[in-house]
């Protein structure tokens, strides 16, 4: 009877002690865990889709041509840049409709377009951007509104 009463008593002071430990795995855990960084999913702050700044704002298009000569029959159209990666493009033919973009510097890629449109020129006042549609390249000038 008194070995069996030991028995238990060990088997409760070891369930008790394990538990004590778990307890301090998990503090330890909790503290290691609370020395990692941040990862970009955890944190509040989200980088721009913009790469290059310059590019936002509204924009409107004022000469299109090809290889082969002016397009003459384009319309009033404004496509305006926001910092959120949205794009807004608007003309005289068709209301202002919202699209994502992504740009790289280089190119500009949006579900308005069929393929990515590459920057040719962007200053504060100007944006060239061009394009190959069946092997013929398009270019479109814009000029800050």
């Amino acid at each position: 009877m008194q070995i069996r009463l030991l028995f238990i008593a060990l088997f409760v002071l070891g369930l008790f002690f394990s538990c004590g430990n778990e307890k301090e795995k998990s503090d330890d855990q909790s503290t290691a865990d609370s020395l990692l960084p941040i990862s970009a999913e955890d944190s509040l702050i989200m980088e721009s889709p913009v790469t290059t700044p310059g590019l936002l704002g509204k924009w409107q298009l004022t000469e299109m041509k090809t290889d082969n000569g002016p397009i003459t029959d384009f319309g009033e159209s404004t496509i305006e840049f926001l910092a959120n990666g949205d794009l807004i493009a608007e003309s005289d033919q068709v209301p202002a409709e919202t699209f994502g973009f992504s740009e790289d510097g280089t190119f500009i890629r949006s579900e308005l377009w069929d393929s990515p449109l590459r920057i040719k020129t962007l200053d504060e006042s100007q944006l060239i951007l061009t394009e190959n549609i069946s092997g013929e390249q398009i270019q479109y000038k814009y000029l800050r509104k």
